[in-house]
């Protein structure tokens, strides 16, 4: 199995009914992350931007988008990072991506 097949599809990254506006989402995402020992990084706020802004359908995309705004991004932050968001709640591969209210 590939890396990237458990995370090839990400629709609807949000479900804005549970989590509310963008900026409430990313303050509770940081703040989950903070809480659980993980620095908050450049690189992390802007996955957490791009996820938040629901343009990827994949993982692959979402690291696309983000190496355009930061080219020092490795493909493999990106796949770390979303197993991160997995491990924490935030996100479930089982809905597409979707922010789980936390």
């Amino acid at each position: 199995m590939s890396m990237m097949t458990g995370y090839a599809d990400i629709s609807e990254s949000i479900d804005r009914r549970n989590y509310g506006s963008g900026i409430d989402s990313k303050d509770r995402i940081l703040e989950l992350l903070r809480s659980s020992g993980y620095r908050i990084t450049k690189q992390r706020e802007l996955l957490i931007d791009i996820l938040l802004e629901g343009s990827c359908t994949s993982g692959k995309e979402l690291y696309l988008s983000a190496k355009e705004r930061e080219s020092d991004i490795g493909f493999a932050t990106v796949y770390r990072f979303l197993g991160t968001l997995e491990k924490l709640g935030v996100i479930s591969r089982s809905n597409m991506f979707r922010v789980i209210n936390t």
